[in-house]
């Protein structure tokens, strides 16, 4: 994750992570005053400069049809260095809708554009041989599309070049097997018409000869007329028309704010996607309608961008509740729109809190820490989930519905967020085969509430509880 420090006037427009330079990956970072590149596993910064320092912006593709911007700076002594960003292929044309994002901010803040390559150029290529030169391509064999020889959409065999090294088929193409079955087709339908043309006709021969009889010593001969033959009429072709479907947008669904804790609220008729981010906690958007998510954390930064998948002019709204209110609110009707979201929020706000019962005391026979473990002192506010092991532990705690994985050694405490209260389930595993002691305890403004515990070797500890 690269951490960069704004500046007290600087605000944060947008914030790209896959982005591939020169085979790394790297994260670009657009605010209102200048362009960013750092690496994404160092957090090195490779290029900061100004936009009056940024000369051009050229949007094309790769050889796998990637969305690919070569950006031209200015460095100190007048010389030019270009970087060559590739939008690496994400799940509903994300990497395009970036591309696009970055080129509109660039040309925003006075940069010159320049487009060599349309959205359509940009799509996942079908099949590409062995020997594919990926994302840069340079130095290698250029890639080629298969397609069969015969193949309705491909190229007849008659006018296909035959590639180096490879061996010319000899199978016939689509278009002379058609023509085949076309002319037999004829051959049948006319052969019936003549069976019908040439039938017996009547000929008039004059008046009756008297009968001869046959020479002394032969046989008779009987000819027997043939029928003609009736062409069957052709069966009639029903012709089945689809009905059309309705393809007016959904309405999105009316929900109730609740008016206690942190609250994401997002609504559109079109389909968005999205990454939210807060105090540790990572929430993924991939829906349409009405989407309704609590964010269990306070006093601290809630970051991230929702974008709509679709390139018509349907509203999205974002809000953030505490409490009930609203505290931020954003809404686009762009084709392809991104909200931006960087709000800091105080403590959660909880109006109606919920009575909950006082948790029955422990009794004696609870397990208790390892007493070879150096313990600390529990901290006498807030809801805590303590785990205490002389070895490594790892394992899943949920707090009213929000997971987190934790990992760790000794004693440790893990808070958690539930204002007027909650539900709290997790596991935690021991990996090695020690018989010494797990024990998990659960204590909220100082109390114990639950504990659970176990010394088998590679043993497992299962707690739930309310507080």
């Amino acid at each position: 994750m690269v951490d960069v420090e704004l500046g007290s006037d600087e605000k944060l427009v947008k914030k790209i992570e896959r982005i591939i330079i020169s085979g790394v990956r790297h994260e670009v970072l657009l605010t209102d005053k200048r362009l960013i590149i750092a690496e994404s596993e160092s957090g090195k910064v490779r290029r900061d400069a100004e936009y009056p320092q940024v000369l051009v912006a050229i949007l094309g593709t790769n050889r796998l049809r990637e969305p690919e911007i070569s950006v031209t700076f200015t460095i100190p002594g007048g010389e030019t260095v270009t970087d060559d960003l590739v939008f690496v292929h994400l799940p509903g044309g994300q990497n395009i809708n970036a591309a696009d994002r970055c080129m509109e901010i660039l040309r925003e803040h006075g940069v010159g554009t320049q487009a060599t390559a349309s959205r359509s150029d940009m799509t996942s290529p079908t099949r590409i041989t062995m020997g594919d030169a990926g994302p840069s391509g340079k130095g290698m064999a250029a890639a080629r599309q298969v397609t069969p020889d015969y193949s309705p959409i491909g190229t007849p065999y008659s006018r296909k070049q035959v590639q180096p090294g490879e061996k010319e088929s000899k199978m016939p193409s689509a278009m002379t097997i058609g023509a085949a079955v076309i002319l037999v087709i004829v051959v049948i339908a006319v052969l019936a018409m003549a069976g019908q043309v040439l039938g017996p006709k009547t000929v008039d021969v004059g008046p009756p000869q008297p009968e001869m009889p046959p020479p002394v010593g032969t046989t008779p001969i009987v000819i027997t007329p043939i029928p003609p033959v009736t062409a069957a009429a052709p069966e009639p072709v029903v012709t089945t028309l689809p009905i059309p479907q309705s393809t007016e947008p959904a309405i999105p669904q009316v929900i109730t704010i609740p008016e206690n804790g942190v609250w994401l609220y997002i609504t559109s008729p079109s389909a968005y996607i999205g990454d939210i981010k807060a105090g540790g906690w990572t929430s993924t958007i991939n829906t349409t309608g009405t989407y309704l998510i609590q964010i269990a954390a306070e006093n601290t930064l809630i970051e991230g961008s929702v974008e709509k998948t679709d390139g018509g002019g349907n509203p999205m709204e974002v809000k953030i509740y505490n409490g009930g209110e609203p505290v931020f609110t954003a809404s686009t009707t762009k084709p392809f729109g991104t909200i931006e979201i960087r709000q800091e929020i105080g403590a959660a706000i909880m109006k109606n809190p919920v009575a909950t019962p006082a948790p029955a005391q422990v009794v004696a026979a609870a397990p208790t820490p390892d007493p070879s473990v150096a313990l600390r002192p529990v901290p006498a506010n807030g809801t805590y989930v303590r785990v205490t092991y002389n070895g490594p532990f790892s394992g899943s705690i949920t707090a009213n519905g929000q997971s987190r994985l934790v990992s760790g050694s000794g004693d440790q405490f893990f808070q958690f967020s539930l204002g007027g209260g909650g539900q709290i389930d997790g596991f935690m595993e021991k990996p090695d085969g020690s018989d010494r002691p797990l024990v998990i305890q659960v204590y909220r403004d100082g109390s114990l509430v639950t504990s659970a515990g176990t010394a088998k070797p590679r043993g497992v500890v299962e707690f739930h509880t309310v507080v």
